[in-house]
């Protein structure tokens, strides 16, 4: 990859040709990053607030890799999340609850959020809100590693 065209996008290209199609023993598929692409595991690390990684949290990542992958620059990256939309589905939406109990702190958000007595609203809107932090995270970390090979090349050259 070009030095001068790094990009939110293009690493964002480049970490979705690592990710692959894998079956939990339920059956479900998730997407998940080949194991030995270094660089990008840790900045889903990071994304993630160096919390142990789950097939959700990737599946999450690669969603929201989906999302970013043509922009520019951080500020359009940052613009297309907004538009991100939550799981549709109470299995997904509940999955999702469950595979972390840090998820709780987005339901909690959303239950001071909104006084609707609808769960699958309020479970939707939470993962909205988990999907912006860790997109907004995740765009940050994308930006950082591209800032640390301008300054590695700028020191080469």
């Amino acid at each position: 990859m070009e030095q001068n065209h790094l990009t939110v996008g293009s690493i964002s290209r480049e970490m979705l040709k690592n990710f692959t199609r894998k079956h939990r023993s339920n059956g479900r598929q998730y997407w998940d990053l080949r194991d030995d692409i270094d660089w990008q595991h840790r900045i889903v690390l990071t994304a993630n607030n160096n919390r142990i990684l789950s097939a959700e949290v990737y599946s999450n990542i690669f969603r929201l890799l989906m999302e970013i992958y043509i922009a520019e620059n951080i500020d359009q990256a940052l613009e297309f999340l907004q538009n991100i939309e939550p799981y549709d589905t109470v299995s997904h939406l509940t999955g999702w609850l469950d595979a972390s109990p840090e998820n709780l702190k987005y339901l909690n958000l959303s239950l001071d959020d909104d006084f609707s007595n609808n769960g699958m609203t309020l479970l939707a809107k939470a993962h909205q809100m988990y999907l912006l932090d860790l997109g907004q995270n995740l765009v940050h970390a994308i930006d950082n590693y591209i800032q640390g090979k301008l300054e590695y090349a700028a020191v080469e050259n």
